[in-house]
C-alpha cells in the first residue's frame, strides 16, 4: 500500500481491518475464526488512542515515521486555524488521521 492509497481510504470497517492487522497486530487466524466486528479505530477517538498506544511499543523507526506523519497533519491544522496551543491539536486531530499516520508508519 502506498501513501495515495492510504489517503484514499474511507473510514469504516475495511479501514479498521487494515489498522487491526498492520498496527494492532491481529493475527490472520483470529480474524478468520472469530466473528466479531473490528473496533472503530478510524471513527472513534477512544479506539484511536489505542492505536497511539500500540505505536508507542513499536521500534523507534516506526515511532519516528508516525511522528512525521502526525506533524504533517498538525501543519495542515495550523493553516486552517492559525495560531494555537499544542493542546488544541488534541481537539482537531481526528481518529482517521491518527490511523492514517499509523498505517503509513507501519506499511511504508
Amino acid at each position: 500500500m502506498n501513501i495515495k492509497e492510504i489517503n484514499a481510504l474511507r473510514v469504516g470497517e475495511d479501514f479498521d481491518e487494515l489498522v487491526a492487522r498492520h498496527v494492532m497486530g491481529w493475527e490472520e487466524s483470529a480474524i478468520e475464526n472469530i466473528n466479531i466486528p473490528f473496533p472503530e479505530y478510524s471513527l472513534d477517538r477512544g479506539c484511536a488512542i489505542n492505536v497511539i498506544d500500540a505505536i508507542c511499543f513499536m521500534p523507534e523507526e516506526t515511532r519516528e515515521k508516525f511522528d512525521l506523519h502526525i506533524e504533517q497533519y498538525i501543519e495542515e491544522i495550523k493553516k486552517r486555524i492559525g495560531t494555537c496551543r499544542p493542546s488544541d491539536f488534541l481537539r482537531f486531530l481526528t481518529p482517521d488521521e491518527i490511523c492514517r499516520a499509523a498505517l503509513k508508519a507501519t506499511l511504508i
